[in-house]
């Protein structure tokens, strides 16, 4: 008995970016990077990244913080995750803007007698 198939892919995508601002200070650059990268990696619960990513108080952040700021960053670099978890989009002229991407697969599956009878109706319909 034959079976046929359809398979439909269907990609949405919705905004997730917030407004933000980041002071012009590198250890605050790093630390707002490092925020996005964690949303990105869903790392943001974890409770020992609050501090290295409260970038508007970056001031905050002590000699042993700022290692492991640093420490992290490199593990995640830009290097490591774009086309993987970040992807830039030169079409759009924007900034830093975030999406969620999302895709559905719609399959349909169709045995040899039901195709049969669908190519038979579909005969009939068209001579009549």
């Amino acid at each position: 008995m034959a079976t046929g198939g359809i398979i439909a892919n269907e990609f949405n995508a919705r905004e997730t970016s917030t407004a933000t601002s980041v002071p012009n200070h590198p250890k605050a650059r790093l630390m707002y990077y490092l925020k996005c990268a964690s949303i990105v990696l869903n790392l943001e619960q974890h409770r020992n990244l609050g501090i290295l990513t409260d970038y508007a108080n970056y001031n905050l952040l002590n000699e042993p913080g700022t290692d492991a700021l640093l420490k992290l960053v490199i593990l995640l670099s830009p290097d490591e995750l774009i086309g993987k978890v970040f992807f830039e989009n030169e079409d759009l002229n924007a900034g830093n803007e975030f999406f969620e991407l999302e895709r559905v697969t719609h399959m349909l599956a169709v045995q040899g007698s039901v195709v049969g009878c669908l190519f038979v109706l579909l005969l009939v319909c068209f001579f009549i």
